[in-house]
């Protein structure tokens, strides 16, 4: 990494991890991952409603004052005050509660589902008595498996054409034309979130410009949605897209979404994916 530390990391609390971390990357923030908290949660409680509360405390936008307020509503409803786990979550607070963590980049990450759900996936095609070839040959198939579902849902993304459904048709056109099927589809629902906000002022100090808003409890950027929306934009600025995020991702010419023709190999692919998901 170029002698750089990662800004975040995002575990499901092993102690030997958070150890590592500590020594390895001491400027890091460290974050429990919240889909281990949640099926930590309802073993260690077994209460839905607290679950339910839980939740709301570890992903609610909110003051430190006002966490604190809902915590001991919480703990105080449910009758978990004595509860041993409860008492170590709150003082782990601020690992995983966003009132502690919403000023650190975390890149819209708030659980390690990803590797998780490739540890399942796998999970499919390994066991522990294979062999060493057998073990190989599984891993091909698995390996296969997923570059066959990146290349279909490739074929998708640039032959699919979605629906435009929002009140900013025009930044909505622009999403669909520059973004994958899977994060147009996480824009969209920001571009409908923005009629949840309204600006109440506009400051113009020539270097810079100021917006205050009414709420900012609807998303992480809805906000920028609406400040594109006041000043008349009809383009999502260069700046706020990532290229990971895009159609041309790749450097791949077959998949160039500026061309109407696709190369027979990928169609090819794409069919065998397919298929390949219906049986």
């Amino acid at each position: 990494m170029h002698g750089k530390c990662p800004i975040s990391v995002v575990t499901d609390g092993d102690r030997a991890m958070g150890k590592a971390i500590s020594l390895v990357m001491p400027t890091a923030v460290h974050r429990l991952c919240s889909w281990h908290l949640e099926r930590n949660v309802q073993t260690n409680v077994g209460d839905s409603g607290f679950t339910q509360a839980f939740t709301h405390c570890m992903l609610t936008y909110m003051t430190e004052s006002e966490f604190e307020t809902q915590w001991l509503k919480a703990i105080e409803t449910f009758g978990v005050q004595q509860n041993e786990w409860v008492k170590l979550m709150y003082c782990k607070r601020k690992l995983w509660a966003e009132t502690f963590l919403r000023n650190t980049f975390f890149g819209g990450l708030r659980s390690t589902q990803r590797s998780e759900s490739i540890n399942s996936f796998l999970n499919r095609f390994l066991h522990r008595r294979l062999k060493l070839y057998e073990f190989m040959n599984r891993i091909d198939k698995a390996m296969s498996r997923l570059r066959n579902n990146e290349m279909k849902d490739d074929f998708d993304t640039i032959n699919e054409h979605p629906v435009l459904v929002t009140h900013l048709l025009q930044l909505e056109k622009h999403a669909a034309e520059v973004y994958t099927r899977n994060t147009f589809a996480w824009v969209r629902d920001e571009i409908k979130s923005e009629a949840k906000l309204s600006i109440l002022n506009c400051v113009d100090d020539m270097d810079s410009v100021t917006y205050t808003f009414k709420k900012f409890s609807v998303g992480d950027k809805t906000w920028n949605v609406s400040v594109m929306k006041a000043m008349n934009q009809h383009h999502i600025p260069e700046t706020l897209i990532l290229q990971r995020w895009t159609k041309n991702a790749k450097d791949v010419s077959e998949l160039d979404s500026s061309s109407t023709v696709t190369a027979p190999d990928v169609m090819q692919l794409a069919r065998s994916a397919s298929l390949q998901m219906i049986y």
